[in-house]
């Protein structure tokens, strides 16, 4: 029963939510199997296209510059947040506490820094044109090795708010600069190639200190576009996330949860989807009615006399369902076999009604989206 739990406890945490009217037709489960296989090496070409993008190019070589003199503060050895924000939100990572965004000593002013400036490469600063104009700060400068300034970052808002949560590695209170409000864009010789829109709020105090109560991000990098918003009430939370490519989903996920409290810590229902490329998860999970079933067994009270009994009346609280293309794939249940080593084991259901593990198949699914997200923390670690 412990092992049960777990696995079930793993399963409400990977597979995620709504389910839609299964279609008429269903994959074979040959062509399930060559999809589901084929997944880490398809994601491979688009990371390697996110690489080598003009976008995260331009980035970089604007870093590079910010290092070398931050134009947005006027004490020494200090940094402003505002460039590593925008950089930091540029690609889908997920913020988290205890990463340092900012060096300032308060936060950053915008109205007081608009203005133009301009890369001068023979001395390594910028050169500043105060008030110029009055509502948004705007950047010229060199990248590719270019000669000139040829890139142009105007960042049209920004706002942010100090954090201070306590660090229990330093024992110490830690603060932090957490952007409000990004609105900026970047061309390169006249064509936009990067923009952000971001709007959220952050917990200041309690335990969840540092944590998004709302968070609302659209981020356009030649050729992706990135979406992704969330959401939470007392006894609710949503969050929903998309990379596009060339206007064509190839990641997305929404989960959807109900809690008997404000502690978030008791689920009453999780509801979710989960796409990489052409496969899709989509799964709605009962957890209240799967507690009730355990809680049953450990009163002795359970109507279950025997382990098929008990599988039947748990997967009558889950249904999940893999798609390849919008077609149906495949059914995702729980499966006891007394004889098999993994007596308990999560299966995919076929067209035919055969079945095999999906643990190989979706061990893949979730390396290859670790490997991605990786791949973009890798980019853009902190400077």
């Amino acid at each position: 029963m412990k092992k049960l739990t777990v696995l079930m406890l793993m399963f409400a945490s990977v597979f995620f939510f709504a389910c839609e009217d299964d279609s008429s037709d269903q994959l074979s489960k040959e062509e399930v199997k060559t999809e589901l296989n084929n997944l880490g090496s398809d994601m491979s070409g688009y990371m390697e296209e996110m690489m080598n993008s003009d976008g995260i190019a331009a980035m970089d070589d604007l870093m590079a510059l910010m290092a070398l003199d931050d134009p947005f503060t006027d004490v020494k050895f200090t940094k402003s947040s505002v460039i590593p924000n925008i950089k930091k939100y540029l690609l889908p990572v997920n913020p988290e506490k205890n990463q340092k965004s900012a060096y300032e000593a308060e936060p950053f002013n915008f109205d007081l820094w608009v203005g133009t400036y301009d890369w001068d490469a023979a001395h390594n600063m910028w050169v500043p044109n105060f008030g110029n104009p009055s509502d948004k700060i705007i950047l010229n400068f060199p990248t590719e090795g270019s000669a000139t300034n040829n890139a142009t970052i105007t960042i049209h808002n920004y706002d942010e708010v100090m954090v201070t949560y306590y660090d229990d590695y330093y024992q110490t209170n830690i603060e932090d600069y957490y952007p409000t409000d990004i609105l900026a864009d970047l061309y390169i010789n006249d064509v936009k190639i990067v923009e952000i829109d971001l709007n959220a709020t952050w917990e200041t105090t309690g335990d969840a200190v540092g944590d998004p109560s709302s968070f609302d991000i659209s981020v356009y990098l030649v050729p992706f576009e990135f979406t992704g918003t969330f959401n939470h009430t007392a006894t609710a939370a949503s969050i929903d996330f998309a990379i596009n490519y060339d206007g064509t989903s190839i990641f997305s996920a929404g989960v959807d949860a109900t809690f008997a409290n404000s502690d978030f810590d008791s689920p009453l229902t999780i509801g979710g989807y989960l796409q990489l490329l052409a496969v899709k998860i989509e799964a709605t999970v009962d957890v209240n009615g799967i507690e009730t079933i355990f809680e049953q067994l450990e009163a002795q009270t359970s109507p279950y006399t025997t382990i098929e009994e008990l599988t039947n009346a748990i997967n009558d609280e889950i249904d999940a369902t893999v798609y390849v293309d919008g077609t149906k794939a495949a059914d995702i249940e729980i499966q006891y076999n007394e004889t098999a080593e993994e007596m308990i084991t999560i299966v995919l259901v076929f067209e035919d009604g055969t079945t095999e593990p999906a643990e190989p198949y979706f061990e893949d699914f979730v390396t290859d989206i670790e490997d991605f997200f990786y791949f973009i923390d890798d980019i853009y670690v902190d400077w």
